[in-house]
């Protein structure tokens, strides 16, 4: 089974975090951590 796509971004401050949140919309999805999780998608 194949994940959906999805674009990854790390944001380094809480400004281009909020930036990229209303961008996006309910469309988006915040991962804290993953350090495990990321790697394997």
């Amino acid at each position: 089974m194949k994940p959906a796509g999805f674009d990854y971004v790390c944001a380094e401050t809480l400004d281009e975090a909020l930036e990229v949140l209303g961008q996006y919309g309910e469309e988006v999805r915040i991962l804290a951590g993953g350090q495990s999780l990321m790697p394997m998608l």
